[in-house]
């Protein structure tokens, strides 16, 4: 008579711990998302630090520069 209630509670924690195995691996797998996009973010951040323009700085330098022939 009481061997349902330990078959059930055996399941019971079987399935508990599937839940929580397939939640932590979700976790696990975003915070992997996180960090790898991170590190692309700080690696484009000093690509970008270190690119360099042929922008003048004045205005009209600007200017001139907008207004030369498309090679």
């Amino acid at each position: 008579m009481i061997r349902p209630y330990i078959y059930g509670g055996i399941a019971l924690a079987l399935i508990s711990v599937g839940i929580w195995l397939y939640l932590k691996g979700g976790s696990d797998n975003q915070q992997a998302t996180d960090l790898n996009n991170a590190s692309d973010y700080i690696e484009g951040t000093k690509d970008a630090q270190k690119s360099t323009t042929d922008l003048p700085d004045t205005d009209a330098g600007l200017i001139e520069w907008l207004s030369r022939p498309w090679e």
